[in-house]
């Protein structure tokens, strides 16, 4: 099962690589953004992927920013994802799976009137629609977006900068 599980992976880290050739184009608001991202392991907070910090703790596994961190809970078999973007004045917004609840985290985490826009899909299904964050005069704002999946299932990610989705800013995969 573990080897089943890395060879899943190792695919998952092609695409990965395959997408971040083609996202590095500027985004519409902000000058380059840099792409930060965090692939782990949450049965037992090991990050398999990625270059974001990750610490376990008893009930689950933290990744510190400067938004408002995030948290993992723990679960057998998922692998939760974590993406930040930033410009050389910081994070400009933030995205999470979490697979113990099924949710996908959307952050806007700077009040400059654009944001990222998400969508997923499930074992390689179709995408889903755009998923945003409802804007107000607050620095951050966050949106929670619930979806469906059986535990096991492969959730992959894509990060836009526009609702039309034609700038892709990056894609990852997780598992419920």
């Amino acid at each position: 099962m573990k080897i089943r599980s890395r060879l899943a992976a190792l695919g998952a880290l092609g695409m990965v690589a395959g997408s971040m050739l083609f996202s590095a184009a500027p985004a519409q608001a902000y000058g380059p953004l840099t792409f930060h991202y965090a692939v782990v392991d949450t049965s037992n907070c090991e990050r398999l992927w990625g270059d974001l910090a990750v610490r376990s703790e008893s009930a689950g596994c933290r990744l510190n920013d400067s938004a408002d961190n995030t948290f993992f809970e723990k679960v057998g078999g998922g692998q939760a994802v974590k993406i930040t973007l930033s410009d050389a004045d910081g994070m400009v917004a933030k995205v999470e799976m979490h697979p113990k609840t099924n949710e996908i985290w959307v952050y806007d985490t700077r009040n400059d009137g654009d944001s990222i826009y998400v969508t997923y899909r499930i074992n390689g299904g179709g995408w889903s629609a755009p998923l945003g964050v409802t804007g107000t005069d607050d620095v951050i704002d966050y949106d929670v977006h619930p979806f469906s999946a059986a535990a096991g299932a492969t959730i992959g990610l894509r990060v836009y900068d526009d609702y039309a989705r034609t700038d892709l800013l990056g894609e990852l995969y997780g598992r419920a």
